[in-house]
């Protein structure tokens, strides 16, 4: 509990209920969010109280957006556009607006974060299912309807690694698995999206040690 003392006696503004309030940010549920934020800045007594829910509810936002790694300045961004009173606890209506247009800002980051991740599984799916082919950047940018140069950020931003190393281990991961039956190296290569032999044995060994045949005799990994 928040506790603002003054001359007329003592106020108290109530902790807000952050689990509560995720749930439902993060189920879509903005309207009622809205509606009990409201509610429950009406009830504050004064400006310090308006400022504790200010600071809380906004630590609330950060916190909620970083588990799902989304960036700080998407939600400042966001919250420009949607023209943030700039004394927000100047009074309970200015209270009301920034939280009305600090959720909606928070959705839409929310809702970009996962429209995000979605594309980049989508695109580590269909390298999967078309390791064969010659996979190009513009190709795998118009399956996520994404332009090249943000897939190739977006991507080393979700995995980790870039769009052409990523496809590289992918490739050299298939490698391994037909390995293990009976196709010979030259179809291993081809059905791994190899064309050149010569450049599968080299890029394999760089990555195992050892060349498809060894790997075959004996050197199997789990």
């Amino acid at each position: 509990m928040r506790e603002n003392a003054s001359l007329w006696g003592t106020a108290v503004s109530p902790e807000i209920p952050a689990g509560r309030w995720r749930e439902l940010l993060l189920d879509g549920r903005t309207q009622e969010l809205c509606w009990e934020c409201a509610a429950q800045a009406r009830r504050l007594a004064g400006k310090e109280d308006r400022e504790g829910f200010y600071h809380d509810f906004s630590q609330m936002l950060y916190t909620l957006l970083e588990r799902c790694g989304v960036a700080a300045h998407c939600l400042l961004a966001e919250m420009k556009k949607e023209g943030a009173p700039p004394e927000p606890c100047a009074d309970a209506e200015s209270l009301e607006k920034w939280i009305s247009g600090a959720v909606r800002a928070c959705r839409t980051c929310l809702t970009g974060a996962r429209r995000e991740e979605s594309a980049v599984g989508t695109v580590c799916r269909y390298i999967e299912e078309h390791l064969p082919d010659r996979l190009s950047r513009d190709e795998l940018a118009s399956v996520a309807y994404l332009s090249p140069d943000r897939l190739s950020h977006l991507f080393t931003e979700k995995m980790g690694v870039s769009l052409t190393a990523y496809i590289a281990g992918a490739r050299i991961r298939r490698a391994k698995e037909l390995l293990q039956g009976c196709m010979s190296v030259r179809d291993v290569a081809l059905a791994s999206g190899f064309q050149n032999i010569s450049y599968f044995s080299r890029q394999f060994k760089q990555s195992t040690g050892m060349t498809p045949q060894e790997y075959r005799k004996g050197g199997l990994r789990p």
